[in-house]
């Protein structure tokens, strides 16, 4: 009689599939989010979309790691000031497996928003708050967006 994989074991070759399926997502996502450098605004749109959806895809196969929404925050960029990304890096440094320049990258757009108070920045400020409000706004009272996962979608 011919006995199939314990238990264990099938939960040792899910976890390894899991982590490879995680790490391909990501490769991925990096090598179309670094395609952006070489393209056209148009057809970086589009590389970009299908980044995130990398990324995304490898958040669904694990939450618990912090990587893809340090990516996620490298990919939007400056999107509505740059609060789009400081959103993807406190929820990797709030995530269970932490990126580690995360922090690093959150300390620069912070540095760089509170550098620019000069009175010819008056505008981009005001902009930026208002940005924020409505993100806020959606953060709270959209059901799209109560998860916390699918916020930069209302500004790609």
């Amino acid at each position: 009689m011919i006995l199939g994989p314990s238990s264990q074991v099938k939960k040792k070759q899910q976890s390894w599939k899991e982590k490879v399926i995680f790490k391909c997502l990501m490769y991925m996502g990096d090598l179309t989010r670094y395609q952006l450098e070489f393209v056209s605004v148009a057809e970086g749109q589009n590389l970009a979309k299908i980044a995130k959806k990398y990324y995304l895809e490898a958040l669904s196969v694990d939450q618990n790691q912090g990587q893809p929404f340090n990516q996620l925050a490298a990919l939007s960029g400056s999107q509505c000031h740059g609060i789009i990304a400081v959103y993807y890096y406190l929820r990797c440094l709030t995530s269970e497996q932490k990126f580690e320049g995360a922090e690093g990258n959150l300390k620069k757009i912070l540095d760089k928003a509170s550098n620019s108070k000069n009175s010819s920045n008056d505008n981009i400020n005001k902009q930026m708050i208002v940005s924020m409000m409505a993100l806020f706004q959606n953060l709270l009272y959209e059901d799209r967006t109560k998860n916390l996962s699918n916020v930069s979608y209302l500004y790609s």
